[in-house]
């Protein structure tokens, strides 16, 4: 594997995080129900950790700070719009085989008065066939974003660290190297179903023939054995998932009438949210108070990360603040 493929990992539209770090620039990437509070700091030499990048201590004055909802069609906005796609899948899959195997025996039991011939044939024949589809159907939508009103301003105690020796390096072993300055809003649901089924014939013949001869006397005897067996077996599974969930995601699968009754139930379920996905968003907003311009306490952050509206967390670098640099430029060297 060559070292580009390394950097960028196997998807090379998808950068590695640590690589979308080494820039410098603001980025996001993917969230779900965890709570995170803006303005905490996350080291990016720790993507990899089990315990994740997050640090505890905060190096802003977060006593001042709000959020401010940027919220596209939404009273007091004007311009832009939220996103929303669907997208359906559907693949198929058939597939057959056979087997077959004949063959035959013959030996001869030789006396001056006596002599035997003794006949054996054997057939085995095995076909198979088998069928599958897939359907699915998902659904996206990014609504806007929840950021700091205004840039954060950092702590007597913050600045102090980087304005002395090795300021840069204590800082980032204390808060980290980048700070959440936000959250990205939205949901993602989908449902996917499937059936399989597959159908086993199988023959098998066996004739032996014993032919004796005692002098002029002759005499021929045929035994046959026939097997015959078919079976078939068919599955229904399906897969839905909604971000808006508390729960964890369905995963069904049946082989009877009973169970296929009650997954076709759930599936109906799921298919709705997928269909009405947009709509639910937009109540939960309004439970949440989220319109464009809405200021909200920092302490919200908990509340909308429950709410399975986060679907981003929105990162930035602290060395882009203009205290960060300011700081560096008078930072003690002695």
């Amino acid at each position: 594997m060559s070292s580009d493929e390394t950097d960028l990992g196997p998807d090379p539209t998808q950068p590695r995080l640590e690589n979308a770090a080494k820039a410098g620039h603001p980025f996001s990437f993917g969230w779900s129900r965890e709570v995170r509070a803006v303005m905490a700091g996350l080291d990016s030499a720790r993507f990899m950790n089990r315990e994740g990048p997050w640090v505890l201590d905060s190096p802003f004055e977060v006593q001042l700070a709000r959020l401010s909802a940027v919220i596209p069609d939404t009273p007091g906005h004007s311009g832009l719009s939220s996103i929303g796609w669907y997208r359906d899948g559907l693949s198929t899959s058939a597939g057959s085989s056979s087997e077959h195997l004949s063959a035959s025996l013959g030996f001869t039991v030789g006396y001056p008065f006596l002599n035997a011939n003794v006949t054996a044939k054997y057939d085995k024949a095995v076909s198979s066939d088998s069928n599958s589809v897939k359907a699915s159907r998902n659904s996206s939508c990014r609504v806007g974003r929840v950021i700091l009103d205004r840039t954060p301003k950092l702590s007597h105690e913050a600045i102090a660290l980087l304005q002395a020796k090795d300021g840069p390096e204590n800082f980032r072993k204390r808060y980290g190297d980048f700070y959440i300055y936000g959250f990205g809003l939205g949901a993602d649901a989908g449902a996917c179903m499937s059936a399989s089924s597959e159908a086993t014939s199988s023959r098998e013949r066996l004739d032996i023939t014993v032919q004796v001869k005692v002098l002029f006397y002759s005499k021929s005897v045929t035994h046959t054995e026939l097997k015959t067996s078919n079976t078939q077996s068919s599955s229904i599974a399906f897969s839905g998932y909604s971000t808006l969930d508390t729960g964890p995601p369905c995963a069904l699968t049946s082989t009877s009438s009973d169970q296929q009754q009650a997954l076709g139930q759930r599936a109906t379920e799921y298919l709705n949210k997928v269909e009405s996905l947009q709509s639910t968003v937009r109540d939960v907003m309004g439970e949440l108070g989220l319109v464009d311009g809405a200021r909200l306490p920092l302490s919200d952050c908990a509340r909308l990360c429950a709410s399975g509206l986060v679907v981003e967390l929105l990162v930035a670098p602290f060395a882009r603040l203009n205290q960060w640099v300011e700081s560096i430029g008078s930072m003690r060297v002695d």
